[in-house]
C-alpha cells in the first residue's frame, strides 16, 4: 500500500520519524486523530503539530497474523533501538503509566514525550478523572512549591505494571534487561525520567489553568461594563 514505505535498518538511525504509546485496549483511535490534529484546552510548549512525515505504530508497522508470529516477535525485541532513534514521541494519555508494555516504550524514547490529555479529545473516564484531578491540584494551590506527585506518577514500578495477557511480561522483561541490564536499573531510570516528566505537566497545567482564569476574568469584565442584555420581544431564530 503507499501508505507504507520500508526503510532498511541500516538507515532507521538517521530517518526521521515520530514513535507512539497508547493504552491498546482503552485508547479509540478517533481519539488519537484528533488529539494530534488540536491539542485542545492542554497546550505544551512541546508543541502540537507533527514535524515529521513517518511514523511507526506497531499495530499497523508489525504484521499482527498468527502465521508470522515469529517475525513479529523479532521486531518487538527490536523496540529498545526503534523507540530510541524516533525523532519524535507522542504520548497518549497517562494511563500508559500503568501498562507494561508502555513503560518499556517510555523508557526506551530518547525524545522528549509530548503527553496528549483528556483536555486534547481522550474520551476515557480513566484520562478524564486524571485531568480534572491535576487540575483540582493546581486549583486548590498544591503547585505552589511544584511538590507535590501526581498520581500516575506514583508507585509504579515494571513488577506492578498491568499487561493484558501476563505471557508478555518475560517478554518485556527481556527487552528491558537487554536496555538495562537489569529490572531495578530500569525503575530507577524511570523514576527519574518521570519525576521530570510530573514537574513539566504540572508547570504546563499551571500554565493553562492561569490562562483560563485570565480568559474568565476578561469576559467577568466585558459582561459588566456591557451590562444587562436588553430584553427584546421577537420570533425564535433558527442559525
Amino acid at each position: 500500500s503507499d501508505a507504507f514505505v520500508t526503510i532498511p535498518w541500516a538507515d532507521l538511525k538517521t530517518t526521521k520519524y515520530a514513535v507512539l504509546t497508547y493504552p491498546w485496549r482503552d485508547t479509540a483511535w478517533r481519539d488519537i486523530i484528533k488529539a494530534l490534529q488540536s491539542r485542545g484546552g492542554m497546550k505544551s510548549r512541546s508543541g502540537s503539530m507533527m514535524q515529521v512525515e513517518l511514523v511507526w505504530i506497531d499495530v499497523f508497522c508489525v504484521d499482527q497474523t498468527p502465521e508470522k508470529e515469529e517475525e513479529k516477535m523479532k521486531t518487538i525485541r527490536l523496540s529498545n533501538w526503534i523507540y530510541s532513534w524516533a525523532k519524535e514521541y507522542h504520548v497518549f494519555g497517562f494511563s500508559i503509566f500503568k501498562r507494561g508494555w508502555c513503560l518499556m516504550e517510555f523508557g526506551a524514547a530518547s525524545a522528549s514525550p509530548i503527553i496528549y490529555t483528556a483536555g486534547d479529545g481522550l474520551t476515557t473516564e480513566t484520562e478524564k478523572e486524571y485531568s480534572e484531578t491535576l487540575r483540582q491540584h493546581v486549583r486548590d494551590g498544591i503547585d505552589a512549591e511544584l511538590s507535590f506527585e501526581f498520581d500516575p506518577f506514583k508507585d509504579f514500578s515494571f513488577e506492578r505494571s498491568e499487561f493484558t495477557s501476563d505471557r508478555d511480561r518475560p517478554v518485556v522483561r527481556g527487552i528491558i534487561e537487554q536496555a538495562r541490564g537489569s529490572v531495578a536499573s530500569f525503575d530507577a531510570y524511570l523514576r527519574k525520567k518521570v519525576t521530570e516528566v510530573n514537574r513539566e505537566v504540572i508547570q504546563d497545567t499551571v500554565r493553562n489553568e492561569m490562562d483560563r482564569l485570565m480568559r474568565l476574568q476578561w469576559v467577568d469584565v466585558a459582561v459588566q461594563k456591557a451590562g444587562a442584555p436588553p430584553q427584546i420581544d421577537g420570533k425564535d431564530v433558527t442559525l
